[in-house]
């Protein structure tokens, strides 16, 4: 956390000479998200979105930021929110689904779990996060609801990556 400290004080001493810098307020937000201080990330996240004129791209950090701090404080509903209006930006952004999958993990949806990791997978069949939490969603499926709808899942996960692999939607 000493690098993210010594960064955090370097986007606060920009901020004292341009407060109205947007993308110094959010790359300082991801900061302090990163150095685990969820509340101030929150605080400074919601007040960017209060008052500004949300482009795409600014969007799609905020609510994933927001997201994000979510996941970290456990409000997992709250995360799944976040990230679905990451993906009304921008449907193709798989860490949003990611995102989504926790948080849908973390509340025992494993069918919306499943959904969201394998449209990351979709969008970036080698991103090596989605794959490890699909495995975690699977993994903590297979104590809750049994074995053979948990095989069943890894089934239906296993043809959909084939049928992709072939050239599929």
């Amino acid at each position: 956390t000493k690098d993210f400290k010594k960064a955090i004080e370097f986007f606060k001493k920009s901020l004292d000479l341009q407060p109205d810098d947007s993308q110094t307020q959010l790359d300082l937000a991801n900061a302090l998200l990163l150095a685990g201080e969820y509340a101030q990330a929150k605080q400074l996240g919601l007040a960017l979105l209060s008052r500004l004129k949300i482009t795409d791209r600014a969007a799609v950090s905020l609510y994933t930021l927001m997201g994000n701090i979510a996941l970290g404080t456990a409000k997992w509903a709250d995360a799944v929110e976040a990230f679905a209006k990451t993906l009304e930006v921008n449907k193709n952004y798989s860490p949003a689904y990611i995102g989504m999958g926790e948080g849908y993990n973390q509340l025992e949806l494993f069918e919306e779990s499943v959904a969201a990791l394998k449209k990351a997978i979709a969008i970036d069949p080698g991103h090596g996060h989605a794959l490890f939490s699909l495995g975690k969603v699977l993994l903590k499926a297979a104590g809750k609801i049994g074995n053979n709808e948990t095989q069943n899942l890894l089934d239906s996960i296993y043809y959909s990556q084939k049928h992709m692999a072939l050239g599929g939607p």
